[in-house]
C-alpha cells in the first residue's frame, strides 16, 4: 500500500515540477488578462 505524505505549500524543494508549472500557468494567465483596479 502506498502512503501519501503531506508537504507544506510552496515548497519547491519537494515539488519543483508542480511549482514550476503553477508559475508558468500564472504568468500566461496574467499576460493575457487585463486586470481592472
Amino acid at each position: 500500500m502506498n502512503s501519501h505524505k503531506l508537504i507544506r505549500p510552496r515548497t519547491p524543494r519537494h515539488n519543483s515540477k508542480v511549482e514550476r508549472r503553477h508559475r508558468k500557468d500564472q504568468e500566461r494567465f496574467y499576460n493575457q488578462v487585463k486586470l481592472i483596479g
